[in-house]
């Protein structure tokens, strides 16, 4: 007999569940000398993660879902800039820093498709059975397991570095350049739990191995203007508790951040 639908319920013949968890740590080392600023943040990340679910959302067997996923990643930055009238700044004219970012991930996520007695593979598979037409490595396989598996690993770094001239006390020329290098090396498989029969008739992989090294750099010019005797409209609280529009006068006000900038890259 199928199980009966209630329209107030969600019918589920598995009971769904997650559990994530995340490892994390940071250190951070700064150094100064000589003119100069030296820091170095390190990075740990990983994760382990199981979720079960009914696949197909309903009271019967049909598929149901596994997926179990592992990440490491690390990663390194490393940061030295110019301090305040430190070296290279040509008496605090010029401002520098350069740096470079390192970054490693591998991750491996499996998805476990599990075709249950009430598929329609499941079926077929009976009905052959009823007829005696039935191959014997199908004999007494009610549910299929057909684990689907990525392979990702990230690797990535970058140089980077910044200049600010200070042309005059009202304009600053700011210009910088980043090399970035990303490479994903993944597989794709798939495992057939009997070989020449759906829903998998034959394992497979599939390697992908795509990178990019793009160049960019920018070219700012940062002003700010200074206003004096400066005419403002405001509101002012009167002795009846109400409040009126009127003029103010600042003495003095400046507007900062001003800033036009060009961007280039090159693949």
């Amino acid at each position: 007999m199928p199980p009966e639908l209630d329209r107030r319920e969600e019918p589920l013949n598995q009971v769904s569940f997650l559990n994530r968890k995340v490892y994390t740590a940071v250190a951070r080392l700064e150094w100064a000398a000589n003119g100069i600023d030296v820091v170095g943040i390190s990075g740990y990340r990983g994760i382990r993660s199981r979720h079960q679910f009914d696949f197909d959302g309903s009271p019967f067997d049909t598929l149901r879902e596994d997926e179990v996923e592992r990440t490491k990643a690390l990663s390194q930055k490393i940061r030295i800039q110019s301090q305040d009238e430190g070296w290279g700044t040509f008496d605090g004219n010029f401002e520098w820093l350069i740096g470079g970012i390192f970054y490693r991930e591998k991750t491996r996520r499996t998805d476990h498709l599990i075709f249950g007695p009430d598929s329609a593979i499941s079926s077929i598979i009976r009905t052959f059975e009823d007829i005696g037409i039935v191959a014997p490595i199908l004999l007494g396989i009610d549910t299929f397991d057909a684990p689907f598996t990525n392979d990702v690993a990230t690797t990535s770094f970058a140089f980077y570095g910044q200049g600010k001239w200070k042309i005059t006390d009202r304009l600053k020329l700011i210009g910088a350049l980043r090399w970035t290098r990303d490479e994903k090396d993944a597989t794709i498989s798939m495992i057939s739990p009997r070989p020449g029969l759906p829903p998998v008739p034959v394992s497979f992989a599939i390697d992908l191995n795509p990178s990019w090294a793009p160049l960019d750099g920018k070219l700012t010019a940062d002003f700010y203007y200074d206003y004096s005797d400066q005419q403002l409209l405001g509101s002012q609280p009167t002795q009846n508790g109400t409040f009126v529009v009127a003029i103010v006068n600042a003495a003095s006000s400046t507007i900062k951040g001003g800033e036009r900038a060009r961007r280039e890259r090159t693949a």
